[in-house]
């Protein structure tokens, strides 16, 4: 995706205009260009700051130049732009303005006119540029008059300045060694008078000068602006252009007199509003070339956004292309991360609702419900509700209606929330979760995720078995933001999202997870992200949602197939998962849904009884296994638990046995005080006798068999297994039934 930062730049050819100014620019032209007095005239049009005039200048000079063709030499008009903007001090503002109605009147006069108009005129040009010389003292004089004003009424001021222009070509005129160049001057406007051609002075963005500045232009304007045929176009917003040479007099109760303004422009003409319309095709402008590669929106998702903008926020073309020139530098550093009508309206509160927005960003926490938030509901409603009320009132409810959209979690605690249908996309990184958030308000990818540009080529690459080893063994080495662990449980995260839907080829994922599947266990027993339980309900939820995508009658086949390369712990995890709904339950074990098994019951009682008798012949293939446990049930459920006692008993003095079955029975515990280990409650395994374990144990660790990594282990199980047998005896002394071991 490209894009480009547009200036706030007006428009120079009709085929730009999306405002619908084209007819309006027509008209100006034609009657400046037909206008049938021919002497001076000053034209003004007025509007608001960023409304698009200087945009329907261009078209009217457009159109001017345009209908120049169509008139002979001695009749076209000479068009020239002055910006008093450019210069920096009034006297060089001055000179400016006087040479560039010099270069245009010279042009409208020569080469069609008599040699002695053309030389009048350039007589009457040196003789001002005389006038030069005495620019200090006239800067001084317009300086001083500006100080005065505020202790003068502003008409005063006002004509204090225009004398001291008209001072300034009088005294080009005495200067002068001919005495008679008043006349000349004279016989000159006499002449100008009775030509065809016209000259045409646009004067833009007044509203942008100092006051000082824009005084002196006007009196300029003022001054010249009776020159025949010679007409002057002023641009301006009215409001600011009157406050700024402060010409407004009288209260309510008096006739409003004439500003200052009003003496100078002889027509003024109101600039027409873009619409609703035109707007929203300058939007489209803006943005069509950020999303052109994006994918589709929810209607009512982007609907509700740009109604929220243009109905109190994007009032002006300027205020369009400033507010799509953001999007232009914020949206590509999230592209493809982000769903962009969210980003659209977090960069409408940004810039219009900074109360709401900061109140936003204050409380990440219950904008998303990070589930670590030790918070009552009533507690999130009045923080959200303290948030939502820095909303004027008149803005409030649209605002809710999408805030709802945006930011589901939170919004549920607002009454009423009910009318405010969901939006329906969730499968990109909106800004109401917790790693969206994070990317919108940091202007990034969120960090240590993955991007949604490899999200996508994981999706791409689900049908390929060698980039799905690629995948895993880069999540593998790839070390995860914290420092600790690696991104092998993100990598699982986005497996899951990319299957919860329909998907294939499935055979080269089922293969992946087979054949990496004691990695994945392995990882998952010592990553800070991803307990061993994680790891395994990962593993077993992805084969299992393969499972489902292969034809029923192929699917024992496929299975048996990938089992040739899956390690003991993988086979043992798919075949319980596959198990769970067939297996018959105690009375007084809680009873909780299971979803249906993608094999039939034979087929996984067929390979549970396979596996069983094989890790009969072979159990010393538990020490290496990363969930020995898993396998250790299908053993006793298979198999019996008579076999398992007699390996456990010619086998308890060694250390990795020992290690095995103690790892079996300490429960992995998360407090606000760290990470601990601790007994698990009663021990239902038949085959698992836990003082006879206690005491080899003993035995081992205190002939310091055990690694140091080990001995903390052993030293907890322990610690917990003498509570736990005392109690037993205990109980059993006090008439009570003691637990089962």
């Amino acid at each position: 995706m490209t894009s480009s930062l547009g200036g706030d730049a007006p428009i120079e050819r009709p085929e730009d205009d999306l405002l619908g100014f084209a007819s309006f620019a027509d008209a100006l032209a034609t009657g400046l260009v037909e206008r049938a007095p021919d002497t001076g005239f000053v034209v003004g049009l007025q509007a608001r700051w960023g409304m698009g005039k200087s945009s329907a200048v261009n078209l009217c000079l457009n159109r001017v130049r345009e209908s120049d063709l169509a008139y002979s030499d001695a009749r076209r008009v000479v068009t020239r732009s002055f910006n008093p903007w450019f210069f920096v001090t009034v006297d060089a503002l001055t000179k400016g303005y006087l040479s560039l109605l010099g270069d245009a009147v010279e042009e409208a006069i020569s080469p069609r006119r008599p040699r002695l108009i053309t030389r009048l005129w350039r007589q009457l040009r040196g003789a001002l540029s005389k006038a030069s010389e005495h620019a200090d003292a006239i800067g001084s004089s317009v300086s001083a008059v500006g100080a005065a004003a505020a202790t003068v009424t502003t008409s005063g001021a006002s004509a204090a300045v225009s004398g001291a222009v008209r001072g300034m070509i009088v005294a080009a005129l005495k200067t002068t060694s001919n005495s008679s160049l008043r006349r000349r001057f004279d016989k000159l406007t006499k002449k100008l008078g009775r030509m065809e051609g016209r000259v045409l002075i646009v004067v833009d963005d007044l509203d942008r000068l100092q006051p000082s500045e824009l005084r002196q232009t006007l009196t300029l304007v003022k001054t010249f602006g009776n020159l025949p045929q010679v007409t002057h176009l002023l641009v301006y917003d009215r409001n600011i252009v009157d406050s700024s040479i402060a010409d407004l007099r009288g209260d309510a109760g008096e006739r409003r007199l004439p500003t200052y303004r009003e003496k100078i422009v002889q027509a003024e003409f109101d600039l027409p509003p873009a619409g609703e319309d035109g707007l929203k095709r300058l939007i489209a402008r803006g943005i069509d070339p950020l999303i052109s590669n994006e994918p589709e929106f929810d209607q009512m998702d982007w609907y509700y956004a740009i109604n929220l903008a243009l109905s109190f926020y994007l009032k002006s073309p300027r205020d369009v292309v400033r507010f799509t020139n953001t999007l232009s530098v914020t949206w590509p550093t999230i592209t493809g991360e982000a769903y962009f009508p969210d980003l659209f309206v977090m960069e409408l509160w940004r810039l219009f609702e900074r109360d709401f927005y900061e109140g936003i960003r204050e409380h990440r926490a219950v904008m998303v419900s990070e589930p670590s938030l030790l918070m009552s509901d009533d507690e999130r409603r009045l923080v959200i509700e303290a948030v939502v009320n820095r909303v004027p009132d008149m803005r409030r409810q649209p605002v809710v209606r999408i805030f709802h959209r945006t930011f589901p979690k939170a919004a549920k605690y607002l009454p009423g929330n009910h009318h405010w249908g969901e939006s329906p996309i969730r499968d990109r990184w909106r800004v109401g979760t917790g790693r969206g958030f994070d990317a919108f308000f940091r202007m990034s990818p969120p960090l240590g995720e993955y991007t949604q540009r490899e999200r996508e080529h994981l999706r791409d690459s689900v049908g390929d078995a060698h980039a799905l080893n690629v995948a895993v063994t880069d999540a593998s080495k790839r070390v995860a933001l914290t420092g600790r662990g690696t991104f092998l449980p993100k990598l699982l995260a986005v497996l899951r999202d990319i299957t919860s839907d329909r998907f294939e080829p499935a055979e080269p994922l089922l293969e992946t997870l087979l054949t990496r599947g004691e990695e994945i266990l392995r990882t998952g027993k010592n990553e800070p992200e991803m307990e061993w339980w994680g790891a395994r309900m990962e593993l077993s939820g992805l084969v299992h949602r393969c499972l489902l995508q292969i034809p029923e009658e192929r699917r024992l086949e496929v299975l048996r197939t990938g089992f040739r390369e899956a390690g003991l712990s993988t086979r043992a995890l798919v075949i319980t998962r596959e198990y769970e709904e067939y297996r018959e339950r105690s009375d007084d074990e809680v009873q909780r849904s299971v979803d249906p098994s993608a094999l039939k019951k034979q087929e996984v009682e067929r390979l549970a009884q396979d596996f069983a008798s094989a890790l009969a012949k072979d159990p010393l293939s538990l020490l290496d296994a990363p969930i020995p446990w898993q396998a250790l049930l299908l053993w006793e459920t298979f198999e019996s638990s008579e076999q398992i006692k007699k390996w456990i008993g010619a086998n308890i003095h060694d250390p990795a046995l020992i290690v095995l079955l103690v790892d079996m029975v300490m429960a992995d515990v998360q407090s606000t005080g760290g990470r601990y280990r601790e007994l698990r409650g009663p021990i239902s395994w038949t085959f698992f006798d836990l003082q006879e374990i206690a005491r080899a144990a003993k035995k081992l660790r205190d002939e310091d068999k055990f690694s140091a990594a080990d001995k903390e282990l052993i030293d907890a199980f322990l610690r917990d297994a003498a509570k736990r047998l005392t109690a037993q005896v205990l109980g059993s002394a006090g008439g009570e039934e003691s637990p089962t071991p």
